[in-house]
């Protein structure tokens, strides 16, 4: 979503106005891959899994080597079936010079 600001909003009306930057996207995911080729979805979190708790290992930040994202979109157009075109792309972004401080 993007948050457009008003310089003059409408009375009693909101001061922004929220648009959606893409349509169609049903699932976005992001994953780590990291030096010894092991894919996380959150390096941080620790052993569990869950961030922001007492096993977090800031540490594994600084052993993430690429990013890669897969989006899956649907589209309004049909294809020749009659059927919405459904689109998956993967990709990986290499994290060169890339580098965390854990404190």
């Amino acid at each position: 979503m993007r948050r457009e600001y008003v310089n003059q909003p409408p009375p009693g009306g909101t001061a922004f106005i929220d648009e959606p930057l893409v349509y169609g996207v049903e699932d976005f995911q992001v994953q780590y891959v990291m030096d010894d080729g092991s894919l996380l979805e959150n390096p941080g979190a620790g052993p569990n899994g869950i961030p922001g708790d007492a096993d977090d290992d800031l540490t594994n930040l600084a052993a993430v080597r690429q990013v890669r994202v897969t989006i899956s979109a649907r589209t309004v157009e049909l294809d020749s079936r009659g059927q919405p075109v459904q689109i998956t792309e993967t990709t990986t972004f290499s994290t060169r010079n890339l580098g965390y401080d854990a404190t």
